[in-house]
């Protein structure tokens, strides 16, 4: 990893302590979180709830626990609109990740 990408990391997580936040849950909930973040790189939006239901068996407790650490939000029916960094909600910042336009909760300056 380049020193560029690495302090833009460092400085990430502590703002967002997302890496800790990972750490604390099961391996299946870890999993269905980088699966979201994937989600914005290789289809150009975060996962639905039935895309979770692949990856958890319970999927309620899955946005329990991503909501409890802050590392996805959703929308007030329950859906996922945003995994920090990223966000379905329309933003002044956008980034564009293999043909696709998302946009991002802030500066996003790896």
């Amino acid at each position: 990893m380049n020193n560029k990408l690495e302090n833009a990391l460092n400085r990430l997580n502590l703002i967002l302590p997302l890496k800790k936040n990972q750490d604390k849950c099961s391996p299946e909930i870890k999993e269905v979180h980088q699966q979201m973040l994937r989600s914005f790189v290789t289809k150009g939006r975060i996962l639905t709830r039935e895309e979770m239901a692949l990856w958890v068996d319970d999927v309620p407790e899955a946005i329990n626990v991503l909501s409890q650490y802050d590392m996805v939000t959703f929308s007030e029916s329950g859906e996922p609109v945003g995994a920090y960094p990223c966000t379905m909600m329309a933003r002044e910042h956008k980034v564009h990740v293999n043909g696709h336009q998302i946009h991002a909760m802030c500066v996003w300056m790896p």
